[in-house]
């Protein structure tokens, strides 16, 4: 009877171990994430400083478009009628941009609807050639109180907005001659290596003074002159959709205080699937920044069912596909819409039906290691009399010389599992090393023969 009862706790016992040790296992193998703040006084110089992108909104300089229109119209002479088709058709070309795809339909129905197709045309080179240079829009720039020429501070950007100019952008276009006072500098193996900063508060990062383009204006055009200013990870493409707009306002101060915040994998996070971390990481073998990925997915979306690409998005689509033109401008408004949404993942709750459906699907997971940037704007006039008169002016810089630095790790660890194993085993078997060691050598002293005697 005793040995019969003996039996069934044991059986109990290794059942519930058995149990237990499952449910342990599979929240192991699951092991959702957690993020935890790991530093809450990082110092800022172990960031990027962030990068600036400036968008000019007005994509065509008059004098330079009527200086090429001779060679792309390829007529000698140019009637007053065909040279305002001529730049009516180009400043609709211009509105063709992420995340307003619609306004140059908009613009085609009102009474603009005989435009020229430009069919024939590379746009890629005409919309580069009738931009503005660097130094038509940028009177002086400045970094950490000391003054850059602002050719070399900022670098062309191909965006979903167009060609605008960056500073500190690793997705930025590489000069040519390479220039090693511009940001990013490359090192001896190629990898480029944004700024960084060590000082917070204004003029201790960079200042930027604007000069006045009004004149180049098209006629057409009766928008606000001003720029699109977006903030942003080094490592990331720019995302227009998130710019603030700078009216050029003449004696304007524009003040930008950048907050950032850190998060960084731990190596635990490698040995999980991109499913179970929900994540990516540079082994995965695919973009893992997020907002590059969503930048490729939106132009492929273009690219499948209008059948051409932006004259931006060139070098994310296939080769030979046809750049958009005037006859893709319905297409490219009926995509609106879906191109600012990005499909929520299956089964995620709080959205209709119609959400859904006017949506593009990406696969886009977040990095697992990133740095966020949140500028704070403020605005003033001119407070400074030795302030260049007539120029509009920004100051970005670092709010604080501390930021918040996280790591984002598994729940449950291996040695969390082995942990929970011994514990398990202890609690239902009264399992040990020691215990083992016990036995064996009370086995031996019991039996001789064990010990050779």
């Amino acid at each position: 009877m005793e040995t019969l009862i003996w039996l069934l706790v044991s059986a109990f016992a290794v059942l519930g171990t058995l149990l237990m040790a499952n449910t342990v296992w599979q929240a192991f193998r699951a092991s959702p994430t957690q993020t935890i703040v790991e530093n809450p006084s990082f110092p800022v110089w172990n960031v990027d400083f962030p990068a600036l992108t400036i968008c000019n909104l007005n994509k065509i300089q008059r004098t330079k478009a009527l200086a090429l229109m001779s060679e792309y119209l390829n007529m000698s002479k140019i009637d007053a009628e065909t040279e305002k088709l001529y730049l009516d058709s180009l400043f609709a070309l211009g509105l063709m941009r992420y995340p307003y795809y619609h306004h140059a339909q908009l613009y085609i129905r009102r009474g603009n609807k005989r435009l020229m197709d430009f069919e024939k045309c590379n746009l890629t080179d005409l919309m580069f050639r009738v931009m503005a240079k660097q130094n038509e829009i940028l009177g002086t720039c400045y970094w950490k109180g000391k003054e850059i020429g602002c050719d070399v501070a900022f670098r062309l950007q191909i965006t979903e907005e167009g060609f605008c100019y960056s500073f500190n952008s690793k997705t930025s276009e590489n000069p040519i001659p390479p220039d090693m006072d511009s940001p990013p500098f490359q090192d001896k193996v190629g990898n480029k290596q944004p700024w960084r900063n060590n000082a917070a508060g204004r003029t201790t990062g960079l200042e930027v003074f604007f000069k006045s383009s009004e004149e180049e204006y098209l006629p057409a055009d009766q928008r606000t002159p001003g720029y699109n200013l977006i903030i942003h990870n080094p490592s990331e493409l720019p995302d227009v959709s998130r710019a603030l707009f700078l009216p050029r306002t003449s004696s304007r101060v524009t003040l930008l205080a950048v907050t950032a915040s850190r998060v960084h994998a731990s190596p635990e996070l490698a040995r999980l699937s991109l499913k179970d971390r929900g994540c990516t990481m540079v082994h995965d073998g695919q973009d893992d920044v997020q907002e590059n990925c969503k930048a490729r997915c939106r132009i492929l979306d273009i690219v499948k069912h209008c059948h051409c690409v932006p004259y931006f998005g060139v070098r994310r689509a296939p080769v030979n596909t046809p750049q958009c033109t005037i006859k893709h401008a319905k297409c490219l408004a009926a995509k609106n819409a879906e191109q600012r949404n990005i499909r929520p993942p299956e089964g995620s709750i709080g959205f209709r039906k119609t959400d859904l459906v006017y949506s593009i699907n990406c696969s886009c997971p977040p990095s697992c290691s990133t740095t966020d940037y949140t500028a704070e704007l403020l605005v003033a006039h001119r407070m400074d009399p030795y302030l260049y008169e007539g120029y509009a002016y920004i100051d970005v810089y670092f709010k604080d010389l501390e930021i918040v630095s996280y790591v984002r790790d598994v729940k449950f660890g291996l040695m969390d599992l082995l942990v929970s194993f011994g514990g398990l085993a202890g609690l239902f078997l009264g399992f040990s090393i020691i215990k083992i060691e016990l036995r064996v050598k009370t086995k031996m002293l019991k039996s001789p023969s064990l010990l050779g005697l």
